[in-house]
């Protein structure tokens, strides 16, 4: 997730609106998080982690991770454009999966794919559970 509004963070961890206001209004003075308006029509205003705390977590050491699994529901489209951008920039193996794969990739997902210098040919859609191993990350 890249940002949330205050209305859904408070659906997410089932909390008030006022009570997730003000525990981000702290991390806010703190520095922890960081508020911004929707570049849509800049009514709504969303949350997420300021640069200096996603710094500060930085990236986990890929030494000893086999391979990584991008997931998504229907692994039609936003996994394998993850895989596929992934494979450029690691060594680190990589696959996709889905908890409700489609049939197919996405026309389109392949079409972005190739317009990204990413190969499509390869990418099929597949099951968590047939694919997913317990040392991936």
């Amino acid at each position: 997730m890249d940002a949330l509004a205050v209305g859904e963070l408070g659906a997410l961890l089932e909390m008030p609106t006022n009570l997730v206001a003000h525990h981000l209004k702290v991390l806010q003075d703190a520095g922890v998080v960081v508020r911004g308006r929707s570049e849509g029509d800049h009514r709504r205003t969303y949350v997420r982690l300021g640069p200096e705390t996603l710094a500060i977590l930085g990236s986990p050491s890929l030494s000893d991770v086999p391979r990584v699994v991008f997931l998504c529901t229907h692994n039609s489209a936003r996994s394998q454009l993850a895989a596929g951008i992934w494979s450029r920039r690691s060594q680190v193996p990589t696959a996709s999966a889905g908890t409700r794969p489609a049939e197919r990739v996405h026309p389109r997902a392949t079409k972005v794919g190739r317009r990204h210098g990413l190969d499509p040919d390869n990418w099929r859609t597949a099951q968590v559970s047939d694919l997913v191993k317990s040392d991936d990350l």
